[in-house]
């Protein structure tokens, strides 16, 4: 049996409307063996029907059912029936560019030093009106990260790029640096991609980055995690934080302007789903002592205008609930 290069995760939930053609943008891939790992996580519309009718013939694609248990706890599932050298995990409802995999075999046949994991940007498309916003980057090409410069290297981050830096499918993992050191996502229902990235960054000795958009994220699909209406989310965001500042603190890491765009964004994501119904429960978030704690972190001279102001109306939940309506619109 030929050797596995590469797996590629996908946890689904509900997304009968998205996953095949996911899929289809991975498999029309070249110059990678890989496999796709599909895991069902108990969606109740005709995901995993779809899947198995659409793949059964396919003796790249594995498809394993479980009960509800959240997309970071069925991307465990996927790393555990895993067989390539490398990990990859996706997002049921995103596509890949159509060379994402040749380009990344010549990189990984080309490269002399070991890495821990492979660091590439992305593209931001809108569900709704098609709109796209591309990414920037400080290299012209691949660059390998050594030990010694990964301090320099997140230093370098700029407010625009909280995908890049947190979202685990900007990175392709070494299969043997995850199990080596342990590695699980969390059971948290949102956030738990950005808590798995920091662990990747806090122990990584070498990181090779690519100055290319292989990833194509499509944001503002009705019934994901990141848009459903849920109050408590903030809880999981503030620990991101938190071990965001923990890590940047171990490891003498200065990007504060970073931190402090990546806090008002949460901020912003909390305010945009305020609504009449939900207002009493955000209002008690709001108050809540650790919602306020992460607001100190927050290096005030580093927001642009628009942040500043999100900054201010953060303290107050009513302005925040006017201002959700200007959000909105």
């Amino acid at each position: 049996m030929k050797k596995v290069d590469l797996s590629v995760v996908f946890p689904a939930y509900n997304v009968e409307k998205y996953i095949i053609n996911s899929v289809h943008s991975v498999l029309k891939q070249r110059g990678l063996n890989f496999e796709v790992i599909i895991v069902d996580d108990g969606s109740t519309d005709g995901t995993l029907n779809l899947v198995k009718s659409a793949f059964k013939d396919n003796s790249k694609v594995k498809i394993i059912h479980q009960n509800n248990k959240g997309s970071g706890e069925a991307r465990n599932t996927g790393l555990k029936y895993a067989l390539g050298k490398w990990i990859f995990f996706m997002d049921p409802d995103d596509i890949i560019a159509n060379d994402m995999f040749e380009k990344i075999g010549v990189l990984l046949k080309s490269q002399s030093q070991e890495f821990d994991f492979m660091l590439f940007g992305s593209q931001t498309r809108n569900f709704h009106d098609d709109s796209i916003v591309n990414q920037k980057f400080n290299y012209n090409s691949p660059k390998l990260i050594k030990t010694d410069e990964i301090v320099e290297f997140i230093n370098s981050f700029k407010e625009k790029d909280t995908n890049l830096f947190y979202s685990v499918w900007t990175k392709i993992i070494k299969k043997e640096f995850i199990i080596k050191n342990n590695f699980l996502f969390t059971k948290h229902k949102t956030s738990q991609d950005a808590i798995f990235s920091i662990k990747l960054y806090d122990r990584a000795n070498s990181i090779l980055f690519v100055p290319e958009e292989f990833y194509y994220y499509f944001a503002k699909r009705e019934g994901s995690a990141q848009t459903r209406n849920n109050p408590n989310k903030i809880n999981n965001e503030i620990v991101v934080v938190n071990e965001t500042r923990k890590m940047f603190i171990n490891k003498g890491i200065k990007n504060d302007a970073f931190l402090s765009y990546f806090i008002m964004l949460v901020v912003k994501s909390e305010i945009s789903q305020m609504n009449k119904e939900n207002y009493s429960t955000f209002h008690k978030i709001f108050r809540e002592k650790k919602s306020k704690e992460i607001l100190k972190y927050v290096k005030f001279k580093k927001l642009t205008l628009r942040y500043k102001i999100f900054y201010f109306t953060s303290m107050n939940s009513f302005i925040s609930y006017l201002l959700s309506g200007l959000i909105k619109n």
